[in-house]
């Protein structure tokens, strides 16, 4: 719904060939395959109204946190989003993974599909010729998602009207985005730090089986921007002050930032110890946004996972599991341990908490995909994002139970959690395209959010008959 309206939005193009492979272009880094196929799509499709949408956004879905602020991605330098979220007929309107995929495929394989290519390689097949794989039977969805009638989405748009009274506007960051000083006054590495390349010899955390023994060190290969690392970034940490001020002199009334798990609990164990000159850093962030009139939004999970805590097999980070590979939630307590510092350091100035920052991005893409850690054991995608994903939902729902029981009568805070997907428009009323438009928008957002909010703890119904096993040790309810 909000193509065009800004650059930073969801592209969506009628091209010729060539606009299409520029549409792409800076994806390519991501998958080969899916510039090929997003190249073959385009030309395929030249002259017969086919389209492409390239998204570089991320935003913050409103779902248990309505907050009309955004998020911020790795170092590949996606753009930022500022766009509400909302629904239409069952659909999200939320857009914001950095992927490139086709507007409306059908739902059998083809050589010029996108869907095609992202099923092989996270089931590994093609779909078969199912009349709407997902869906039972043969009761496929008719029911074409408004305002728009096929055929009736326009090339252009005028807007008009108003947002909501009480909308928030906002700006967000990440904290290995901005911070720099990535190994001072005793932070620990994390995995992004690893990932990029970063020295990180000597730093707490750091001496995992995989991690760089001596300088240089290695750059992960599937780290597309290679050489961006946040050892500095915008230096945020030595220039807070500064950044306030910018802030405040710009108008911004309302910042969500995240704090650094290995900056505030270096080995990302609390028994190893909180790192005190990291708390004060957070208190005189959030005293001086207050000063300046800023409300602050914190997320506690926006990607640094401490290397500590990823040593496979002996630690395993959100990818734990059992001997059967049944995801077992290992992390848990370091999570909780974690979360109950912040909690009882800040939760007396912070009234909105966010868990993580798009799981599907961290664990489907950190799955050998080109987000950290895409290590060789965490790279299976017919595996690997799916006992995350289970370990990350619980987590997510622990932190809040602790918020709720230990904090917020006091604090009087609310807590909620942002999940991210691509927006998808079917190519036509046929029960196959809408359907699979429906499915993708399920298999990224519905993901992670209808466990949550769908009212019955458990997945879409659509991804079970779809996934089947892939959705490991998940109990309606």
């Amino acid at each position: 719904r909000n193509s065009g309206k800004r650059k930073t939005a969801t592209l969506c193009i009628r091209p010729r060939p060539p606009m299409a492979m520029a549409a792409v272009a800076s994806y390519s880094a991501l998958d080969p395959d899916v510039e090929a196929a997003a190249s073959a799509t385009a030309t395929a499709r030249d002259g017969r109204h086919g389209r492409i949408c390239a998204t570089a956004l991320v935003g913050l879905a409103a779902t248990a946190v309505a907050v009309g602020m955004f998020g911020v991605v790795g170092p590949q330098g996606a753009a930022s989003s500022i766009i509400s979220g909302g629904s239409s007929s069952g659909f999200s309107s939320k857009v914001g993974a950095a992927l490139v995929r086709r507007a409306g495929p059908t739902s059998t394989a083809q050589p010029a599909n996108l869907d095609a290519a992202f099923q092989e390689k996270s089931v590994g097949q093609p779909l078969k010729k199912h009349h709407c794989p997902g869906w039972a039977s043969e009761d496929c969805p008719k029911k074409f998602p408004m305002p728009y009638r096929p055929g009736e989405y326009p090339e252009s748009y005028k807007y008009s009207g108003e947002f909501p009274e009480g909308f928030i506007w906002g700006v967000g960051t990440a904290a290995y985005q901005i911070e720099g000083a990535y190994r001072e006054d005793g932070r620990g590495a994390s995995i992004w730090d690893t990932f990029t390349g970063a020295d990180t010899v000597g730093m707490p955390g750091a001496n995992c089986s995989y991690c760089c023994k001596l300088p240089p060190c290695h750059i992960n290969p599937a780290m597309a921007a290679k050489g961006a690392t946040g050892n500095v970034a915008t230096d945020h940490y030595h220039l807070y002050k500064a950044d306030i001020a910018l802030m405040k002199s710009m108008g911004l009334r309302h910042y969500r930032f995240s704090l650094s798990w290995p900056r505030l609990i270096p080995t990302g164990k609390k028994s190893d110890g909180v790192n005190r000159k990291a708390v004060e850093f957070y208190n005189n962030l959030i005293d001086g946004l207050l000063e300046a009139g800023i409300t602050p939004y914190v997320t506690l999970y926006h990607w640094d996972l401490p290397q500590g805590l990823l040593d496979p097999p002996r630690e395993q980070g959100w990818w734990s599991r059992d001997e059967h590979g049944r995801p077992d939630g290992k992390i848990m307590q370091d999570w909780l341990d974690y979360v109950d510092v912040c909690f009882s350091e800040f939760g007396d100035r912070i009234k909105t908490w966010i868990t993580f920052n798009e799981a599907w991005t961290f664990l489907y893409l950190g799955s050998g995909y080109g987000k950290a850690p895409s290590i060789p054991e965490y790279s299976d995608m017919k595996v690997d994002p799916y006992v995350g994903g289970h370990n990350v939902l619980n987590a997510h729902a622990a932190a809040v139970d602790l918020y709720r029981r230990k904090y917020q009568k006091v604090q009087k805070g609310v807590i909620g959690i942002t999940n991210n997907g691509n927006w998808e428009e079917p190519k036509s009323d046929s029960p196959e395209d809408i359907a699979t438009a429906e499915r993708e928008v399920l298999s990224q957002f519905g993901w992670f959010t209808e466990p949550i909010l769908g009212g019955q703890g458990d997945y879409p119904p659509e991804l079970r008959r779809l996934w089947g096993d892939r959705l490991l040790g998940v109990t309606p309810g």
